[in-house]
């Protein structure tokens, strides 16, 4: 009888463009936007995030559109999250 991880959440992979690479080895900075409605005015406006991910083998370059996935642990202070795939 195996045992799997319960986890509190399921988390859904984020889709953003890398901004920032090769700075730092095996990170990278990935920007997510989307629209929100804004509460009081009803208008479309864009908010962004900035991710630090965790790129093993460095293969991400500037300007790619990747999917990243939370690792349900910290990898450094910032990094919570890896690259799971390169879309484009």
């Amino acid at each position: 009888m195996s045992f799997l991880p319960v986890y509190k959440y399921v988390y859904k992979p984020v889709v953003g463009v890398v901004i920032q690479s090769g700075v730092h080895p095996k990170t990278l900075k990935v920007l997510k936007t989307s629209q929100v409605l804004h509460r009081v005015v009803p208008k479309a406006m864009n908010k962004t995030v900035v991710y630090t991910v965790h790129d093993e083998k460095s293969k991400a370059n500037r300007g790619d559109k990747v999917e990243i996935v939370p690792t349900g642990r910290r990898i450094s202070a910032n990094k919570t999250y890896t690259l799971s795939k390169i879309i484009r």
